[in-house]
């Protein structure tokens, strides 16, 4: 059978048509017809229907779940009576603007004290009570459903103009990738014998249609820093600087309860986490607070100590807190030196990987969100299989984008173990990639702003159950994201507006929580760029794991400044860069009602920046250039990674290292991936 080809779908927009609005009677007039006409009684038994009906549908999407699967399975009728009560409050509310003054004046104010009411009985951010993500959703549909309903006449005439053409564009674009290629480009030199490409069932991204921010009501996409004072590491000192306060007040991150108070300035230090083991990294899902997280706090407030002069930190720790009265305090990082590795020897590669990793990504979400950052990407290498050189110097480095990354699950428990450790389930546990790198020689790092640690996570059975234990890489940057009032101390208070799944700014110490670990990342680069052995850093990023689809632009301008070869500390002569994700959104609108959610949850971004010189040997440019148009899954990715290491395949894994080998052209079943996930058709 021949491989079937996605056509372009045209973005097609639904004509309305332009209602128009009877007068409505005096006052007088209303007034006294609801006391003397027959239709007094559908007056009130209308609106108590409405009003009943808003409950109802409400209370129904709050069933709760208790699993990740089974909330999955929910969502379709979580979804359906979500827009049930949100189309019986709209009609409730607009049908009050006809109803004689007393109703219309008690339906203005029933409605928001019932809202209010049902915040009050369920604002949970767990499987078994999410109201608070219930509200969002019913808030993200309602505001624009009646904004809309006010404006969409004005707003249809301005769409028929440039911003019609403007979304039209960003979701054409979103059907290409790097240099303008197209995803169903040289699709027929990959048939085969009765076979064909996988393909993405074709799909419309209606809410990118909007012409505004789905999270427009938080405000801008920015933190606000403070520069009262400063802190900066010199050599193995802290200092700080300007801090004019008499005494600074430590508070308890639980109960805002006052600890202590330091005379002058002060300064916590956060804990070394790499030597942590089971007992104090685990956490679990169903657990009210992050016991990860309590853990890293108890350190804190138990290494807190007054600021009088510069003050010599121990080698082993990477980052402090500076303070100075009530002002936000200062996050402060550095990149120790490590044991050298005198008893392992060298590793057989000499090619340096760094691995941005950001999760609930899909491709086409990535390209519509950072436009610079593709830019930077475009501008520092050739075209993939042209050989045309796109930027104005002369890049040392090609750019692989892979059209058909599918997943191997449904969220980031089965894809992430498939990508770090090759494991096919979570029966099974194996050492991570950048456990087994620090083993063949390599200088490892990872840094990750979800307060979570993967290992003791997802992969338990690796992790050493005592404390201290005997590390696994050399650096870790994990505890600075346990910090409130970026995370509160609480399950039940994260969630929406607090949090790594946060539709607000995920401010600390006047950042975003994606600079710091950018900036951290950029450090670890520039201190072992040049050194005897190949360094490998993993680094997370939580930015686009929430519900409006639109924080990732917020890392926008600091990711293209750390890619960009202009600004970047990688070189790229000797350095392969992985930027992929392990799914598409799994929270929003786009996901709970559009099929197009569905399938861009199925297909996250996966791209590969690797030197020309190491491309160009042994058949490997060819290889590349053709699985970036094949099938391609998380176990692939996992022995890719680990053949530009020289870390030798084992026996039976599930993957296939495409730049070491010829990727097949394979089906879903062939590829590992279950049959209820494929999105192919």
């Amino acid at each position: 059978m021949a491989p079937k080809h996605a056509s372009t779908a045209s973005v097609k927009l639904e004509a309305y048509r332009d209602l128009s609005l009877s007068p409505l009677p005096s006052p007088n007039l209303r007034a006294r017809n609801f006391h003397t006409r027959p239709r007094s009684r559908t007056a009130v038994l209308a609106p108590l229907t409405l009003w009943i009906s808003y409950n109802v549908f409400y209370k129904l999407s709050l069933v709760p779940a208790y699993s990740p699967a089974q909330m999955n399975s929910w969502l379709p009728y979580i979804g359906t009576v979500m827009v049930l009560a949100v189309l019986s409050l709209t009609s409730l509310l607009w049908s009050a603007f006809w109803q004689p003054p007393a109703l219309h004046r008690f339906v203005l104010i029933l409605i928001p004290a019932n809202v209010g009411a049902w915040i009050l009985i369920d604002s949970g951010n767990r499987l078994e009570q999410h109201g608070a993500f219930n509200m969002l959703i019913f808030a993200v549909i309602i505001t624009p459903l009646n904004l809309v309903m006010l404006t969409f006449y004005n707003w249809w005439r301005l769409a028929a103009g440039g911003r019609r053409g403007s979304n039209r564009r960003d979701q054409e674009r979103a059907k290409h990738g790097f240099f303008g290629v197209r995803i169903d480009d040289d699709a027929e030199a990959f048939k085969d014998d009765g076979g064909g490409l996988c393909e993405w069932k074709p799909t419309t991204a209606w809410m990118q249609l909007l012409p505004f921010r789905q999270n427009f009501f938080v405000g801008p996409l920015t933190c606000k820093a403070d520069d009262s004072f400063s802190a900066r590491f010199d050599g193995d000192k802290l200092v700080i600087d300007d801090c004019e306060a008499t005494s600074t007040p430590i508070k308890s991150y639980i109960d805002d309860s006052l600890l202590q108070t330091l005379d002058g300035a002060g300064y916590s230090i956060l804990p070394a986490t790499r030597e942590w083991g089971l007992p104090v990294k685990a956490d679990s899902l169903k657990a009210p607070t992050n016991d990860f997280q309590m853990h890293v706090l108890d350190y804190v407030y138990n290494h807190t100590y007054a600021y009088t002069e510069p003050v010599t930190i121990d080698a082993g720790i990477d980052t402090v807190i500076a303070r100075c009265g009530n002002v936000e305090p200062k996050l402060v990082y550095r990149i120790t030196d490590v044991e050298a590795k005198s008893d392992i020897p060298a590793p057989e590669s000499n090619l340096n990987i760094v691995t941005l990793f950001i999760d609930s990504v899909s491709r086409p979400m990535l390209h519509r969100r950072l436009p610079k950052t593709i830019s930077a990407l475009e501008t520092l290498s050739h075209r993939p299989s042209l050989g045309q050189n796109t930027s104005t110097s002369s890049p040392t480095s090609s750019l692989y984008e892979f059209f058909r990354f599918h997943t191997v699950g449904i969220n980031t428990g089965p894809n992430t173990r498939a990508l770090w450790a090759g494991l096919p389930d979570d029966t099974t546990s194996g050492p991570p990639l950048w456990q087994q790198l620090r083993s063949a020689g390599y200088t490892t790092a990872r840094v990750d702003s979800m307060c979570q640690d993967w290992d003791a996570y997802y992969n338990p059975g690796n992790t050493r159950n005592s404390t201290p234990a005997p590390p696994t890489l050399d650096h870790e940057f994990i505890a600075y994201s346990c910090l409130p009032p970026y995370l509160p101390p609480s399950k039940k208070l994260a969630g929406n507006f607090w949090g790594p799944t946060s539709i607000v700014p995920r401010c600390l110490s006047g950042e975003h929580q994606s600079t710091h670990a950018l900036n951290y990342a950029e450090e670890f680069i520039r201190k072992y760029k040049g050194s005897e052995r190949p360094f490998y850093i993993n680094a997370g990023f939580m930015d686009s794991h929430e519900g409006s689809g639109e924080m990732l632009r917020a890392m926008d301008d600091r990711l293209s400044a750390f890619l960009n070869p202009a600004t970047s500390p990688i070189d790229y002569s000797n350095t392969a860069v992985l930027i992929l994700s392990d799914h598409g959104a799994l929270m929003g609108l786009n996901y709970v009602f559009f099929e197009n959610g569905k399938v861009e949850r199925a297909e996250p971004f996966a791209a590969l920046v690797l030197p020309d010189s190491y491309v160009a040997e042994e058949g490997r440019a060819e290889r590349l250039v053709g699985a970036r148009m094949k099938l391609v899954t998380a176990f692939d990715f996992y022995e890719m990674t680990r053949g530009l290491a020289g870390v030798r395949r084992e026996e039976g894994g599930r993957g296939v290292d495409f730049v070491g080998g010829e990727l097949p052209v394979r089906g879903c079943a062939e590829a590992g991936i279950p049959e209820a996930d494929c999105q192919c058709v």
